[in-house]
């Protein structure tokens, strides 16, 4: 994960944004599992397993301690007196701290294929803060030389990619990456329909509605047509 963010921090910007009341717009693109990006993640959120893994996967990627290093000689040193390692290490913007942003990031790249994190910058373009964004408000824009920009509903220009970082599952041709939710859909819908059944069955006191009883014994001809009037 270092070397994203050292390719990325690296690099400066090839073009001046524009943003248009940039405060708003990151406080109001919150990360949800109800945005229109999320058909089934709400639904698969509430399935035992897949709740599990995703909390276990993404408090893990969040616990990773982040380094920045320079190459010395041959060797790796850690630059602990990096500007970086506050942003990256502590408070990455006034909203979350390290540990939350990240753990939010990683959940939204599991349950929608894509994690976005826009880089703020100050006039001479050092970096100020990491915002986290919502996928259903961003759009990839794949370029003809082969670069990415980015459509970010509230801003007036196409962001370029020295300003976003962008972490995807199983990307496609338009650079949107495609969740494991949307992979297993029918799985987790077939999951989530018996535990929806099963929690029905113990609401309801986990009795049997009632039985059939015949007063003499019945032929098979009589129990298929049994059951074909019930199924009506």
């Amino acid at each position: 994960m270092a070397n994203i963010f050292t390719r990325i921090f690296n690099r400066k910007p090839t073009e001046t944004v524009k943003v248009e009341e940039e405060r708003g717009l990151f406080d109001g693109l919150g990360l949800g599992y109800n945005t229109a990006s999320s058909y089934s993640n709400s639904q698969a959120m509430k399935l035992s397993t897949a709740y599990a893994c995703t909390n276990l996967l993404s408090n893990s990627v969040a616990l990773l301690p982040i380094k920045i290093v320079k190459y010395v000689n041959g060797r790796k040193v850690e630059m602990t007196d990096h500007p970086l390692q506050k942003i990256l290490n502590l408070t990455p913007n006034k909203k979350y701290n390290k540990f939350n942003l990240f753990k939010l990031l990683m959940e939204s790249v599991i349950l929608n294929g894509n994690g976005y994190l826009y880089i703020t910058r100050d006039d001479k373009l050092n970096v100020k803060s990491l915002e986290l964004l919502d996928p259903a408000y961003v759009q990839p824009l794949p370029q003809n030389d082969g670069s990415v920009k980015y459509l970010i509903n509230g801003m007036s220009t196409a962001v370029d990619s020295n300003n976003i970082i962008h972490l995807y599952q199983h990307v496609d041709e338009m650079f949107n990456g495609i969740s494991v939710i949307k992979y297993a859909s029918m799985a987790l819908a077939g999951a989530y329909s018996k535990e929806k059944h099963s929690d029905n069955f113990f609401k309801g006191g986990a009795g049997l509605m009632g039985v059939l009883k015949a007063s003499a014994p019945l032929t098979d001809a009589q129990k298929t047509q049994i059951a074909q009037s019930w199924e009506k």
